[in-house]
């Protein structure tokens, strides 16, 4: 009698090396996938005379911070970014950068503007956030099209004249303007002085770029294909994906208009650009918008109708409010449709909160013990990997950061524990099926992060046996926000690059 709980529990510890490890691949498969897909991307632009950096200007996320810097209005609309001076002074629209702008390449800036006087325009930029700011002497935008060579102005950088820098992390439109005046800027990008041959063959073969490159070598190699506009360049294949990651973005240090893709993809990426059509599908974020909008009449309907059979009941109950956060971090899509198929599937489990649960919230002394080891093997963990003292946040933000982080954490643990984990019981049978279901959906809700896809495979499996042992939500929700602010603000980059879910974590 004996040996049935004994092989209970080995099955248990297989499923989760088995669920870790498919985890670990998953993470490696959707990274190859955005690499290819972004590459296929930037080719297919490149292909049809186009540049790599494109800013959109009738989108908040085009521009920093969503708005103009400076003494006056903004609002976007179909038509653009507009701007209304309020005082006479200096106004600044900065383009949002995901990466370093290749200047020694792209050193030609279109604009689109629309405008009743001609502007005073000049450009302020970066080499890097840390380096001293540069600003060029002063251009003109006109109404319509307007080609600037920013080569050919003149620059100072730290209050010296010099050539304008190659590269830039920052770069910002600055205006002179007078009070009342209005503007709207419509696009801009960046291009080469000569335009590129639109010819597959101009991308050669891709180099390969090999594993544990340090800065030198890095650099040299960034010497060696200094001349290619857009080099296509392979990275490891079998680095961890954090290290692919800060791979990828050092070789964007190096060279910023690289053109990063998975090993052995080339052939496959180069003919998948070559069939793109273009320009993009501007339907995509409508679709998105549509799947959301079904997917909200869906629960709405589903919540009119729940079925009566318990475990039916508790099935459902799990699918609708899985169905919205899994599609965020499982699915690429548009990023604001994804977030309101999550928020309707909150709401849904906000209104079945109620039906069969049973829970407290601060608990006995006994529900804080698996509560405490989690947070200790925290910070084991931190002690053996980190090299240095960690740094939360600034000091003026520290209160609004762990207040933000606590709330995050126990709609979590509410969701987690009073939602799922008690369907779960009432679908599997038992506590031990419950707990490693619970678990595995609660870490694929931080997909595709694959260190966070470990860490809260873990923390899952110790809070929902505490939740199954003790139903106290406290003690869980603590452990979650200290294991979560020690974790992501303490583990080394290589470790775990970010806190971030869904398809941001590339970024």
């Amino acid at each position: 009698m004996r040996l049935r709980p004994a092989a209970g529990w080995c099955g248990i510890a297989i499923a989760i090396v088995v669920v870790a490890s498919a985890f670990d691949r998953y993470a490696h498969w959707r990274l190859d996938r955005h690499l290819d897909d972004a590459a296929a991307t930037t080719l297919a632009a490149a292909l049809h005379g186009q540049s790599p950096w494109r800013w959109d200007l009738r989108r908040e996320r085009d521009v920093i911070a969503g708005r103009a810097f400076g003494p006056a209005t903004t609002h976007f609309d179909a038509s653009g970014l507009h701007v209304v001076a309020t005082s006479d002074a200096s106004v600044q629209v900065g383009l949002a950068l995901n990466r370093p702008v290749d200047l020694a390449h792209f050193d030609r800036l279109d604009v689109t503007v629309a405008t009743p006087a001609p502007l005073a325009v000049s450009f302020v930029l970066r080499e890097t956030l840390a380096s001293a700011e540069c600003r060029s002497a002063v251009a003109r935008f006109d109404a319509g099209d307007n080609r600037i060579e920013l080569g050919s102005l003149g620059w100072q950088c730290a209050e010296s004249t010099q050539a304008m820098p190659e590269r830039a992390e920052m770069l910002r439109l600055q205006f002179e303007l007078r009070r009342g005046q209005a503007f709207a800027l419509r696009a801009a990008s960046l291009h080469p002085a000569t335009a590129m041959r639109a010819d597959p063959a101009v991308f050669g073969a891709p180099h390969r770029l090999p594993p544990g490159l340090d800065d030198d070598a890095l650099a040299a190699f960034g010497a060696k294909w200094a001349n290619e506009a857009q080099p296509l360049v392979e990275l490891p294949g079998d680095a961890r994906v954090e290290q692919a990651l800060a791979t990828r973005d050092a070789l964007w240090r190096t060279i910023p208009a690289a053109i990063p893709i998975a090993a052995g993809s080339a052939d496959r990426v180069l003919a998948e650009a070559q069939a793109l059509p273009w320009p993009p599908d501007a339907a995509f974020p409508i679709r998105a918008w549509i799947v959301a909008a079904s997917w909200g009449l869906l629960l709405f309907g589903l919540r009119l109708r729940l079925p009566r059979a318990p475990r039916a009941r508790a099935l459902f109950g799990i699918l609708a409010v899985l169905g919205g956060p899994l599609w965020f971090a499982l699915v690429p899509g548009d990023a604001a449709a994804s977030g309101a198929m999550v928020v309707a599937s909150l709401a849904f489990a906000a209104s079945i909160a109620r039906q069969g649960t049973d829970w407290r919230l601060l608990g006995s002394a006994s529900s804080w013990i698996l509560p405490v080891l989690s947070v200790l093997a925290a910070l084991a963990l931190v002690a053996a990997l980190r090299d240095g003292s960690p740094v939360v946040a600034r000091e003026e933000e520290l209160p609004e950061y762990v207040l933000r982080y606590l709330a995050w954490a126990a709609i979590q643990q509410w969701l987690v524990c009073t939602i799922l984990m008690d369907r779960a019981s009432i679908v599997f049978g038992t506590g031990r099926a419950a707990v490693l279901f619970t678990s595995v959906v609660f870490a694929l809700m931080h997909a595709p992060n694959p260190m966070l896809m470990q860490l809260t495979l873990a923390g899952g499996l110790v809070w929902t046996a505490n939740w199954l042992r003790h139903r106290a939500l406290l003690p869980n929700l603590v452990a979650h926000a200290t294991c979560g602010i020690v974790l992501a603000n303490a583990l080394p980059r290589e470790w775990l690059r970010s806190a971030e879910v869904g398809m941001r974590y590339f970024f």
